[in-house]
């Protein structure tokens, strides 16, 4: 039971991302409608990967990225 709640844990971060995501609009991303794709694909992986911590670096570089350069004119 403690594994599964751990492995929760690691996938909740990744899950939030891509929900974040698919909820933004195009013109949000650096790279319009091709770029939120593409960062839809990555996230994807690292959802399925999140539970060894690779996917965590998929969204930490989402949160740079996208979220933190959201705010850039």
């Amino acid at each position: 039971m403690e594994l599964l709640l751990f492995v929760l844990a690691l996938e909740t971060p990744a899950v939030v991302a891509l929900l974040d995501c698919v909820n933004r609009e195009p013109a949000e991303f650096p790279g319009g409608a091709q770029d939120q794709r593409e960062w839809r694909r990555w996230l994807i992986l690292g959802v399925l990967t999140a539970w060894f911590l690779v996917g965590n670096a998929v969204v930490l570089a989402y949160y740079f990225v996208v979220v933190k350069g959201s705010g850039r004119s």
